[in-house]
């Protein structure tokens, strides 16, 4: 009821975007009056190409992801990724038409489109605020429990109006807590007085029991059976630690995901494809480099030019990490595998400690990436001996081996790198695991490029 009802919000909204988007080109042509002709891309039919190109640039960026339309800052980076993408592809198509319009026409195609759509949202958004105000968009809900997650569930739902849903109650087992308010909700009864309330223009039941009252769901229930409303659940098992939590019917089973991956399907295969041309073009880019980086390896110090080590990827699968040497030759024979160098380590040669700080000798990952053994962002590949050690030190830590390990990752880049807490490390590995997207992977591999010079490299 409240995703599909939101995602009905989004596909009116999508029209609205696509009507934006065409006053947007014509106000943007009116700085080229000889563009009369180019008009006709965006006219009648056309309108389709307009809303197709439009509709796979919010997928990608998740411009409609109704969970980001209550944070201005996620909600304004997505449209302005989505509106990039969408005009980059409008100049494309007009590339290959047989009288383009000059280049010029498309900065001001961008800032238009951009404010329209911003405008757009920010519009649609007051409008479903005024609507749930006015009970035009407005379903009431009672909440059984007033444990913690039920009051975020209360506060997720304020700060949200595209779901239309106002709490109006909570709903205790304990007659004492009847009265009390929490986050502007009070607590209007007890399970006793659970069929009653529904009765009382209530539209949507949610239980949100803690685990030692769960046996009771199926008495509530029951006891709701004879009234008309919705009634959803949320189990005290989803709370605990998990990773691409879903729920959905399974061949007439009601099935919840509590581990597995976001990256799947389509997405799996556009971060391929992006990883593709991200290895080729950097491969490309940084073969002069290669030259010049083997060339100062081997002449600081006896020894092959590459290092090669033994790592792990995706699903716990062995392979062969490549880099540039940095360490003398045989550097962990007294010591033995060492998890994290540190600064001023002997084993690090002049060269390469050049290279670790500018990132350099993780040039050959690039190699790693166009196989297929890596990705260009995931968490970082670690030796098998350590996780070995590591997994029964954190026992969520083998949940990063859910995709690809990565060049760079969100742990890396807000400075958990080398020898640091591990258990810091796999929480932000695990965020980007649980909350990826394109634009994310595009976020992070932007700012390496920026702390590759700055900070030291990754381990």
């Amino acid at each position: 009821m409240l995703l599909r009802h939101a995602n009905l919000i989004s596909s009116l909204i999508l029209i609205w975007d696509v009507v934006c988007l065409q006053l947007s080109w014509s106000l943007a042509r009116l700085h080229h009056p000889n563009l009369a002709k180019a008009a006709s891309l965006f006219d009648g039919w056309n309108l389709v190409t307009l809303g197709v190109m439009w509709l796979a640039s919010a997928w990608l960026f998740r411009v409609h992801n109704h969970h980001a339309w209550h944070r201005a800052r996620d909600l304004g980076r997505n449209v302005i990724a989505g509106v990039s993408f969408f005009v980059g592809l409008t100049l494309g198509l007009w590339s290959l038409a047989a009288d383009p319009p000059p280049l010029s026409t498309f900065p001001a195609f961008w800032v238009i489109s951009l404010a329209a759509v911003a405008g757009a949202r920010v519009t649609a958004l007051s409008a479903l605020r005024l609507a749930t105000a006015r009970g035009m968009n407005r379903r009431n809900l009672l909440i059984v429990g007033t444990g913690t997650e039920a009051c975020d569930v209360v506060k997720r739902l304020q700060a949200a109006p595209a779901y239309g849903c106002v709490a109006v109650g909570f709903v205790s087992e304990s007659p004492g807590e009847v009265g009390r308010v929490y986050h502007q909700v009070p607590v209007i009864g007890t399970f006793a007085d659970l069929p009653r309330l529904a009765q009382s223009h209530i539209d949507l039941v949610l239980l949100c029991l803690p685990s030692y009252l769960e046996p009771q769901a199926d008495k509530l229930l029951h006891e709701l059976r004879n009234s008309t409303v919705d009634v959803k659940f949320i189990p005290s098992l989803a709370r605990t630690e998990t990773l691409g939590l879903e729920a959905y019917m399974f061949e007439g089973f009601p099935m919840v995901t509590l581990q597995a991956a976001r990256v799947q399907g389509w997405d799996c295969a556009l971060k391929r494809i992006v990883d593709i041309l991200g290895a080729v073009a950097a491969l490309a880019l940084s073969a002069p480099l290669w030259l010049l980086i083997a060339l100062a390896v081997r002449l600081s110090s006896a020894g092959p030019v590459l290092y090669r080590q033994t790592r792990m990827s995706l699903a716990g699968q062995p392979f062969v990490m490549l880099k540039f040497r940095t360490m003398h030759t045989q550097a962990e024979r007294e010591s033995g595998p060492v998890w994290a160098s540190v600064p001023g380590d002997p084993r690090v040669t002049p060269i390469g400690r050049l290279l670790r700080r500018t990132s350099l000798d993780e040039l050959p990952q690039f190699w790693n990436v166009l196989k297929g053994e890596m990705s260009l962002v995931g968490p970082r590949p670690e030796r098998p001996t350590f996780i070995e050690t590591f997994r029964q030190a954190y026992p969520a830590y083998m949940l990063r081996l859910k995709v690809k390990a990565g060049m760079t990752g969100w742990a890396q880049i807000n400075g958990w790198r080398g020898n640091t807490c591990l258990q810091t490390r796999v929480a932000h590995d695990l965020y980007y695991i649980e909350h990826w997207s394109l634009w994310f992977d595009v976020k992070i591999l932007c700012q390496t490029l920026w702390k590759s010079v700055v900070h030291e490299p990754t381990c």
